[in-house]
């Protein structure tokens, strides 16, 4: 009788649809997602003990069997791989951990790029301490993400090469622009198909910042100040172009007149959305690269000491377009290493890459917040001010300044520089926060000022109680101006008016709260009797508007007209005509 309801239920939670078979689809398809549910109801149905077993094994076996099964039919869904781990890890890791290294190593070999898989095994490897191969692990799953990084670069090469413009000379004749335009193309869109070896030796490729923005690109600058560029020579002005857009001079749309493309050293639409896909790619790949390396870094301070991570870092660096993330995570291992001089100088060569970085400058801010280096503090968001307005203002310059420049870049140059606006926005307000809080309201108001200097459309309001929060909340704001704050707690009754969702218990609900009940049931009935009245009179109207266009006689003879009864029974003719002349004969009101 067990197995009979056993199987009853199973019949039902899994709809009679779930698939013994190998499915190879993403986890993103929608029968991917429907056999998963189906899999998952079946484990929790054998967690619940349906069978009512006593012996505690047997029950182990039966999910193990599930778990094991789920595999064979979704090898390609790293969930599942991970699920049927963790269950064996959870009932005895020390004696389960080998086999659950086995049975990870055989979901890389169908997963080989999967971060979830990747770093479940390195975790393993390392409690078992065999961190070789961990590192194995680590550098396996760097390679993948670089070689195929490497392809979309190529593809993105080909693509900058066939768009490069020609500049016409007074003879007519065609030459290559590539010495015009070298100032003026970012380091991170040269040729990147080297290996990591060629990447380290190769000195003009840097870093861009981590995640890299939609076309056209503007790169962090870290030339700005006064440095030594790569000829040894000192430059303490900004660039008068946007430093890092592709090497396409004009981004124009093609020629509405003719439906054809214009010259060849003009962007087509097509290309720009080409280049804006790569870009994301280009984007996606390099934050997964950089959090691979941060936690290969981490890894390493935990199995191997400092040193360990410093090497990873390092190795790290030799990865043009790493993210800025790395810098961070390295000087907070050597801040807790107790290497605060260390951490400080990590930070300071991350600012060479990444000095109009907004997110990458607020962490340096909170770092030197929380140990309280005023002086560094003070010139870091002097710098970053110089650094981010200059950035802004040849964003603006680019956007204004070319009439041709296609709906598709320009969108994309106005996302940047609302981003850079924000950045130097938050930036600002967490400096002057703590300077009212640490520091003098001399120093608070002097940067006030510059603040409302650089953005007068805010509101000062915004900026002054901003200084004013209880932790994180903005009480001015939300009681006293009847605004939302920017972080909102559920905790917190919502503002302006809005109720809060009821506690299903009759004894959580207060007076308050039932006549507010009671008044929005009134209002609703009022409302539906409004509705309804409404309705009505557009009904008599239409009638009125009806019997207008008919005419008077129709109206009257509608009006006089007997229902069916009148004829007779239903088994007798329905129509009888001598009746109904004899009805309009005594009607006096039909002319």
């Amino acid at each position: 009788m067990l197995a009979r309801s056993w199987n009853t239920e199973w019949l039902r939670i899994t709809n009679k649809k779930l698939k013994r078979t190998i499915t190879p689809h993403s986890v993103a398809d929608e029968t991917i997602e429907q056999q998963m549910k189906y899999w998952h109801n079946w484990i929790e149905m054998e967690k619940r003990n349906s069978l009512e077993l006593k012996d505690e094994s047997a029950i182990q076996s039966r999910i193990s069997y599930v778990y094991k099964q789920a595999t064979f039919a979704l090898p390609f869904v790293s969930q599942i791989w991970f699920e049927s781990v963790k269950y064996l890890l959870t009932i005895n890791e020390e004696s389960n951990i080998s086999m659950c290294i086995h049975l990870l190593k055989n979901g890389l070999s169908l997963n080989p790029k999967s971060l979830l898989l990747s770093f479940q095994l390195a975790e393993l490897y390392e409690k078992d301490n065999s961190f070789d191969k961990a590192k194995v692990i680590f550098n396996n799953l760097i390679q993948k993400y670089i070689k195929e990084f490497e392809g979309i670069a190529t593809e993105y090469d080909a693509i900058q090469e066939r768009l490069k413009p020609k500049v016409e000379n007074e003879t007519g004749a065609a030459e290559d622009s590539d010495d015009e335009m070298k100032d003026v193309q970012p380091e991170h869109l040269m040729k990147t198909t080297n290996s990591i070896s060629n990447l380290s030796s190769n000195p003009t490729v840097t870093s861009n910042g981590g995640s890299l923005p939609n076309i056209p690109h503007l790169p962090n600058i870290p030339n700005l100040g006064k440095q030594s560029d790569a000829r040894g020579a000192n430059s303490s002005t900004a660039p008068s172009t946007l430093p890092n857009l592709p090497n396409i001079p004009n981004f124009t749309s093609t020629n509405a007149a003719s439906g054809t493309a214009l010259s060849s050293n003009e962007i087509s639409l097509a290309d720009a959305r080409k280049l804006e896909q790569i870009e994301r790619t280009k984007a996606a790949l390099v934050d997964k690269i950089t959090l691979v390396y941060v936690k290969f870094m981490t890894a390493s301070k935990r199995a191997e000491g400092i040193k360990e991570a410093r090497n990873v870092f390092k190795t790290a660096r030799k990865f043009g377009s790493i993210g800025y993330q790395i810098f961070v995570e390295s000087a907070l291992l050597e801040h807790y290493a107790d290497n605060t001089k260390t951490a400080i100088k990590v930070f300071d060569v991350g600012m060479k890459t990444f000095s109009t970085e907004g997110e990458f400058l607020a962490k340096y801010l909170d770092y030197l917040i929380m140990i309280n280096d005023v002086d560094r503090l003070r010139s870091t968001i002097q710098n970053a001010d110089a650094n981010i307005s200059k950035v802004i203002a040849l964003l603006e310059d680019e956007i204004s300044g070319d009439e041709k420049i296609l709906p598709v870049v320009k969108k994309q140059l106005e996302k940047r520089l609302e981003k850079k606006k924000l950045q130097l926005q938050g930036l600002f307000k967490k400096y002057i926060s703590f300077a009212a809080t640490h520091l003098s309201l001399d120093v608070t108001n002097s940067f006030n000022k510059k603040y409302e200097q650089l953005f007068p459309e805010d509101d000062p309001i915004n900026l002054f109680s901003d200084r004013y929060r209880l932790g994180k909340r903005n009480i001015i704001k939300v009681d006293e101006l009847n605004q939302e704050d920017d972080i909102v707690y559920e905790e917190y009754p919502v503002p302006n008016n809005k109720r809060r969702k009821l506690s299903t218990s009759a004894s959580a609900i207060s007076l308050h709260e039932t006549q507010e009940s009671i008044s929005a049931i009134n209002s609703i009935q009022e409302s539906n009797r409004i509705e309804q009245e409404m309705i009505e009179q557009q009904r008599k109207s239409k009638v009125d508007n009806s019997l207008a266009a008919v005419g008077p006689s129709i109206v009257t003879l509608m009006t006089v007209l007997p229902n069916a009864s009148y004829f007779g029974l239903s088994s007798e003719s329905v129509f009888n005509s001598k009746k109904l002349v004899t009805l309009f004969a005594n009607s006096p009101n039909i002319p």
